[in-house]
């Protein structure tokens, strides 16, 4: 559960020294949404190990 978090420290704390601050957090903030938004992401399988429910996060329209 912590591998996650922990991976992207890491691979943040990379980027910025390799690229700097800007060009770091930026090409980390574009892997992010890559790895973290589609629907077969690891955050959204490990929800699922957890029991959190689908769509959790969506605001319905009332």
């Amino acid at each position: 559960m912590y591998v996650l978090p922990l991976a992207g420290a890491l691979g943040t704390s990379v980027l910025v020294r390799l690229l700097g601050w800007w060009a770091g957090l930026a090409l980390f903030a574009v892997a992010a949404g890559v790895v973290l938004l589609p629907a077969r992401s690891p955050v959204r399988w490990l929800y699922g190990l957890v029991g959190v429910p689908d769509r959790h996060w969506r605001v319905e329209p009332q």
